[in-house]
Protein backbone atom coordinates (compact mmCIF):
# COMPACT_ATOMS: atom_id res chain seq x y z
CA UNK A 1 0.00 0.00 0.00
CA UNK A 2 2.79 2.35 0.86
CA UNK A 3 4.33 2.64 -2.86
CA UNK A 4 1.07 3.17 -3.54
CA UNK A 5 0.62 5.84 -1.37
CA UNK A 6 4.25 7.42 -2.83
CA UNK A 7 3.61 6.98 -6.56
CA UNK A 8 0.04 8.96 -5.98
CA UNK A 9 2.06 11.66 -4.13
CA UNK A 10 4.21 12.09 -6.59
CA UNK A 11 2.23 12.30 -9.19
CA UNK A 12 -0.03 14.43 -7.24
CA UNK A 13 3.06 16.88 -6.93
CA UNK A 14 4.16 16.60 -10.59
CA UNK A 15 0.44 17.81 -11.23
CA UNK A 16 0.41 20.68 -9.15
CA UNK A 17 3.48 21.88 -10.69
CA UNK A 18 2.73 21.39 -13.81
CA UNK A 19 0.05 23.72 -13.49
CA UNK A 20 1.85 26.36 -11.54
CA UNK A 21 4.36 26.67 -14.31
CA UNK A 22 1.81 27.13 -16.56
CA UNK A 23 0.09 29.55 -14.46
CA UNK A 24 3.69 31.52 -14.14
CA UNK A 25 4.16 31.30 -18.14
CA UNK A 26 0.63 32.89 -19.15
CA UNK A 27 1.48 35.71 -16.13
CA UNK A 28 4.69 36.34 -17.66
CA UNK A 29 3.30 35.94 -21.45
CA UNK A 30 1.12 39.43 -19.96
CA UNK A 31 3.78 41.11 -18.10
CA UNK A 32 7.05 40.94 -18.95
CA UNK A 33 9.67 38.78 -16.43
CA UNK A 34 12.22 41.58 -14.87
CA UNK A 35 15.48 41.33 -16.68
CA UNK A 36 18.81 41.10 -14.66
CA UNK A 37 21.59 43.15 -14.31
CA UNK A 38 24.78 41.81 -16.40
CA UNK A 39 27.22 45.14 -16.00
CA UNK A 40 30.91 44.00 -15.01
CA UNK A 41 29.97 40.51 -15.33
CA UNK A 42 32.23 38.68 -17.47
CA UNK A 43 30.63 37.22 -21.35
CA UNK A 44 32.58 34.40 -23.36
CA UNK A 45 31.53 34.64 -26.90
CA UNK A 46 32.57 32.44 -29.18
CA UNK A 47 32.34 32.97 -33.20
CA UNK A 48 32.49 36.54 -31.96
CA UNK A 49 34.17 37.83 -35.30
CA UNK A 50 31.44 38.30 -37.15
CA UNK A 51 27.73 37.26 -37.78
CA UNK A 52 25.50 36.40 -34.58
CA UNK A 53 28.83 36.53 -32.57
CA UNK A 54 29.95 40.25 -33.38
CA UNK A 55 26.08 41.53 -33.11
CA UNK A 56 26.16 39.84 -29.53
CA UNK A 57 29.17 41.13 -28.38
CA UNK A 58 28.21 44.58 -28.88
CA UNK A 59 25.19 44.27 -27.53
CA UNK A 60 26.46 43.14 -24.40
CA UNK A 61 29.48 45.44 -24.42
CA UNK A 62 26.57 48.89 -24.23
CA UNK A 63 24.73 46.96 -21.08
CA UNK A 64 28.14 47.44 -19.92
CA UNK A 65 29.53 43.16 -19.68
CA UNK A 66 33.36 42.55 -19.57
CA UNK A 67 33.68 40.95 -23.06
CA UNK A 68 36.27 37.54 -23.59
CA UNK A 69 35.89 37.35 -27.14
CA UNK A 70 36.89 33.68 -29.29
CA UNK A 71 37.43 33.53 -32.92
CA UNK A 72 39.54 31.20 -35.44
CA UNK A 73 39.97 34.52 -37.76
CA UNK A 74 41.87 37.01 -35.93
CA UNK A 75 41.66 39.93 -37.65
CA UNK A 76 37.70 39.71 -37.65
CA UNK A 77 37.91 38.98 -33.79
CA UNK A 78 40.42 42.11 -32.79
CA UNK A 79 37.70 44.27 -35.20
CA UNK A 80 35.00 43.48 -33.14
CA UNK A 81 36.93 44.22 -29.50
CA UNK A 82 37.65 47.54 -30.96
CA UNK A 83 34.10 47.88 -31.64
CA UNK A 84 32.70 46.73 -28.50
CA UNK A 85 35.29 49.39 -26.63
CA UNK A 86 33.88 51.75 -28.38
CA UNK A 87 30.47 50.13 -27.65
CA UNK A 88 30.42 50.80 -24.08
CA UNK A 89 32.43 47.64 -22.62
CA UNK A 90 33.97 47.81 -19.59
CA UNK A 91 36.63 45.63 -20.82
CA UNK A 92 37.32 43.50 -23.82
CA UNK A 93 39.36 40.39 -24.97
CA UNK A 94 40.66 39.11 -28.06
CA UNK A 95 41.55 35.43 -28.29
CA UNK A 96 42.00 33.81 -31.55
CA UNK A 97 40.70 30.33 -30.76
CA UNK A 98 39.70 27.13 -33.12
CA UNK A 99 36.73 26.11 -30.96
CA UNK A 100 36.70 22.99 -32.57
CA UNK A 101 40.19 21.83 -31.63
CA UNK A 102 39.93 20.67 -27.92
CA UNK A 103 43.98 21.57 -27.78
CA UNK A 104 43.27 25.07 -29.16
CA UNK A 105 40.41 25.62 -26.37
CA UNK A 106 42.62 24.30 -23.43
CA UNK A 107 45.66 26.81 -24.84
CA UNK A 108 43.74 29.80 -24.93
CA UNK A 109 41.95 29.93 -22.09
CA UNK A 110 41.92 26.45 -19.91
CA UNK A 111 38.43 26.94 -20.19
CA UNK A 112 35.51 24.81 -21.66
CA UNK A 113 31.83 23.96 -20.62
CA UNK A 114 33.28 21.16 -19.11
CA UNK A 115 36.03 23.22 -17.03
CA UNK A 116 33.37 26.08 -16.52
CA UNK A 117 30.70 24.40 -14.69
CA UNK A 118 32.78 23.39 -11.43
CA UNK A 119 33.76 27.40 -10.73
CA UNK A 120 30.31 28.14 -11.59
CA UNK A 121 29.07 25.59 -9.26
CA UNK A 122 31.62 26.75 -6.44
CA UNK A 123 30.09 30.35 -6.67
CA UNK A 124 26.49 28.90 -7.45
CA UNK A 125 26.63 31.78 -10.23
CA UNK A 126 26.74 31.49 -14.12
CA UNK A 127 24.71 31.38 -17.25
CA UNK A 128 24.97 29.16 -19.64
CA UNK A 129 23.48 29.42 -23.52
CA UNK A 130 23.49 27.35 -26.47
CA UNK A 131 22.48 28.82 -29.77
CA UNK A 132 21.48 25.78 -31.78
CA UNK A 133 18.71 25.86 -34.10
CA UNK A 134 15.29 25.14 -35.62
CA UNK A 135 17.23 22.18 -37.02
CA UNK A 136 18.30 20.66 -34.19
CA UNK A 137 14.10 20.34 -33.37
CA UNK A 138 13.00 19.11 -37.16
CA UNK A 139 14.72 16.57 -39.47
CA UNK A 140 15.18 18.60 -42.71
CA UNK A 141 15.56 16.73 -46.00
CA UNK A 142 19.43 17.06 -47.55
CA UNK A 143 20.30 18.91 -44.07
CA UNK A 144 21.26 15.53 -41.67
CA UNK A 145 24.84 16.55 -41.14
CA UNK A 146 23.61 20.20 -39.89
CA UNK A 147 20.31 19.03 -38.48
CA UNK A 148 22.73 16.09 -36.19
CA UNK A 149 25.26 18.70 -35.12
CA UNK A 150 22.26 20.75 -34.18
CA UNK A 151 20.31 17.89 -32.21
CA UNK A 152 23.53 17.33 -30.58
CA UNK A 153 24.03 20.89 -29.05
CA UNK A 154 20.74 20.79 -28.37
CA UNK A 155 20.62 17.49 -26.14
CA UNK A 156 23.85 18.40 -24.55
CA UNK A 157 22.76 21.78 -23.21
CA UNK A 158 19.50 20.40 -22.12
CA UNK A 159 20.78 17.48 -20.49
CA UNK A 160 23.11 19.94 -18.07
CA UNK A 161 20.44 21.90 -17.59
CA UNK A 162 18.20 18.87 -16.07
CA UNK A 163 21.99 17.61 -14.41
CA UNK A 164 21.70 20.77 -12.33
CA UNK A 165 18.09 21.32 -11.89
CA UNK A 166 18.15 17.92 -10.34
CA UNK A 167 21.60 18.81 -7.75
CA UNK A 168 19.44 21.82 -6.62
CA UNK A 169 21.83 24.03 -8.30
CA UNK A 170 20.10 27.36 -9.10
CA UNK A 171 22.31 29.67 -8.98
CA UNK A 172 23.35 28.71 -12.82
CA UNK A 173 20.68 29.56 -15.59
CA UNK A 174 20.41 27.89 -18.91
CA UNK A 175 18.79 29.31 -22.08
CA UNK A 176 18.62 27.28 -25.11
CA UNK A 177 18.26 29.11 -28.60
CA UNK A 178 16.44 27.41 -31.80
CA UNK A 179 15.94 29.81 -34.65
CA UNK A 180 14.75 29.52 -38.00
CA UNK A 181 17.47 30.27 -40.94
CA UNK A 182 19.12 33.63 -40.25
CA UNK A 183 19.75 36.11 -43.31
CA UNK A 184 23.74 35.59 -43.20
CA UNK A 185 26.09 34.10 -45.63
CA UNK A 186 26.09 30.66 -44.38
CA UNK A 187 22.34 30.36 -45.82
CA UNK A 188 22.64 32.67 -48.51
CA UNK A 189 20.17 31.97 -51.31
CA UNK A 190 18.32 30.38 -48.89
CA UNK A 191 14.59 31.07 -49.26
CA UNK A 192 11.34 29.45 -47.38
CA UNK A 193 7.31 28.54 -48.76
CA UNK A 194 5.51 30.34 -46.10
CA UNK A 195 7.41 33.78 -45.17
CA UNK A 196 4.42 34.77 -43.17
CA UNK A 197 4.94 31.94 -40.49
CA UNK A 198 8.48 31.00 -40.77
CA UNK A 199 10.33 33.89 -42.58
CA UNK A 200 14.14 34.26 -42.91
CA UNK A 201 15.46 35.87 -39.90
CA UNK A 202 17.39 39.46 -39.85
CA UNK A 203 20.24 38.82 -37.74
CA UNK A 204 19.34 42.22 -35.09
CA UNK A 205 16.43 40.39 -34.74
CA UNK A 206 17.40 37.45 -33.74
CA UNK A 207 20.57 39.02 -31.23
CA UNK A 208 17.38 41.17 -29.56
CA UNK A 209 15.75 38.33 -28.84
CA UNK A 210 18.66 35.96 -27.52
CA UNK A 211 19.44 38.92 -24.88
CA UNK A 212 16.05 39.71 -24.25
CA UNK A 213 15.67 35.73 -23.34
CA UNK A 214 19.12 35.92 -21.88
CA UNK A 215 18.29 38.98 -19.74
CA UNK A 216 14.77 37.13 -18.53
CA UNK A 217 16.84 33.78 -17.80
CA UNK A 218 14.24 32.17 -20.00
CA UNK A 219 14.95 28.48 -20.77
CA UNK A 220 13.88 28.10 -23.98
CA UNK A 221 13.55 30.70 -27.33
CA UNK A 222 12.00 29.47 -30.69
CA UNK A 223 12.30 32.22 -32.80
CA UNK A 224 9.51 32.99 -35.10
CA UNK A 225 6.72 31.59 -32.71
CA UNK A 226 5.44 29.44 -35.14
CA UNK A 227 7.71 26.87 -33.57
CA UNK A 228 6.01 26.45 -30.84
CA UNK A 229 2.78 25.72 -32.40
CA UNK A 230 5.30 23.27 -34.82
CA UNK A 231 6.77 21.64 -31.89
CA UNK A 232 2.88 20.87 -30.71
CA UNK A 233 1.92 19.66 -33.87
CA UNK A 234 5.74 17.13 -33.52
CA UNK A 235 3.96 15.49 -30.46
CA UNK A 236 1.15 14.54 -32.20
CA UNK A 237 1.01 10.90 -33.00
CA UNK A 238 1.12 9.76 -36.93
CA UNK A 239 1.08 6.92 -38.79
CA UNK A 240 3.83 5.63 -40.28
CA UNK A 241 2.34 6.50 -44.20
CA UNK A 242 1.21 10.08 -42.94
CA UNK A 243 4.28 11.48 -43.07
CA UNK A 244 6.12 12.69 -45.94
CA UNK A 245 8.22 11.09 -48.19
CA UNK A 246 11.76 12.52 -49.50
CA UNK A 247 14.28 10.92 -51.95
CA UNK A 248 17.76 12.97 -52.35
CA UNK A 249 18.81 10.70 -55.88
CA UNK A 250 17.37 7.82 -57.50
CA UNK A 251 20.30 5.95 -57.03
CA UNK A 252 21.08 3.75 -54.04
CA UNK A 253 23.22 5.04 -50.85
CA UNK A 254 25.55 2.45 -50.01
CA UNK A 255 26.36 0.64 -46.73
CA UNK A 256 27.45 3.06 -43.65
CA UNK A 257 29.99 0.43 -42.87
CA UNK A 258 31.57 1.02 -46.53
CA UNK A 259 33.23 4.35 -45.28
CA UNK A 260 34.95 4.90 -49.12
CA UNK A 261 32.33 4.05 -50.60
CA UNK A 262 29.82 6.26 -48.17
CA UNK A 263 31.96 9.19 -48.75
CA UNK A 264 32.20 9.09 -52.08
CA UNK A 265 28.35 8.96 -52.18
CA UNK A 266 28.01 12.23 -49.90
CA UNK A 267 30.72 13.91 -52.32
CA UNK A 268 28.74 13.20 -54.97
CA UNK A 269 25.53 14.42 -53.56
CA UNK A 270 27.46 18.34 -52.78
CA UNK A 271 28.25 17.00 -49.14
CA UNK A 272 31.91 17.80 -48.78
CA UNK A 273 33.91 17.91 -45.99
CA UNK A 274 35.15 20.84 -44.24
CA UNK A 275 33.77 22.92 -47.23
CA UNK A 276 32.60 26.79 -46.66
CA UNK A 277 31.77 27.11 -50.50
CA UNK A 278 28.20 28.33 -49.14
CA UNK A 279 27.44 27.27 -53.18
CA UNK A 280 27.46 23.78 -52.25
CA UNK A 281 25.23 21.90 -49.96
CA UNK A 282 26.13 22.54 -46.13
CA UNK A 283 29.37 19.98 -45.28
CA UNK A 284 28.86 17.19 -43.32
CA UNK A 285 32.67 18.78 -41.06
CA UNK A 286 30.22 19.45 -38.09
CA UNK A 287 28.79 16.07 -36.83
CA UNK A 288 32.05 15.15 -37.37
CA UNK A 289 32.91 17.93 -34.69
CA UNK A 290 30.25 16.47 -32.57
CA UNK A 291 31.63 13.03 -32.58
CA UNK A 292 34.71 14.54 -31.43
CA UNK A 293 33.06 16.62 -28.62
CA UNK A 294 31.91 13.23 -27.32
CA UNK A 295 34.86 11.54 -27.50
CA UNK A 296 36.49 14.60 -25.38
CA UNK A 297 33.75 14.23 -22.85
CA UNK A 298 34.56 9.76 -22.16
CA UNK A 299 31.34 8.96 -23.67
CA UNK A 300 33.83 7.95 -26.77
CA UNK A 301 33.04 3.80 -25.49
CA UNK A 302 29.13 4.32 -26.57
CA UNK A 303 29.97 5.39 -29.83
CA UNK A 304 32.41 2.52 -31.50
CA UNK A 305 29.55 1.11 -33.10
CA UNK A 306 27.63 4.32 -34.21
CA UNK A 307 27.73 5.05 -38.44
CA UNK A 308 28.83 8.73 -37.36
CA UNK A 309 31.31 8.21 -35.10
CA UNK A 310 32.73 5.65 -38.06
CA UNK A 311 32.86 8.70 -40.40
CA UNK A 312 34.21 10.89 -38.37
CA UNK A 313 37.34 8.43 -37.63
CA UNK A 314 37.75 8.13 -41.05
CA UNK A 315 37.97 11.82 -41.24
CA UNK A 316 40.11 12.78 -38.48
Amino acid sequence: MAPNVKSAKKVFVFLGKSVFSLLETMIFTLIPKPRKNVAGEIVLITGAGSGLGRLLALKFARLGAVLVLWDINKEGNEETCNMARDAGATRAYAYTCDCSRKEEVYRVADQTYKAFLPAMIANAHGHLVCISSSAGLFGINGLADYCASKFSAYGFAESIFFELFAQKIKGIKTTIVCPFFINTGMFEGCTTGCPSLLPILEPEYVVRKIVDAILQEKVYLYIPKFIYVLMFLKSRPRKKDEWPHFTLEETEAPELSNLPAMTSYMTELGFKPGSSDSTRRPCFQPIITSCRAALEMDVGSQLNDCPAHQVATAHR
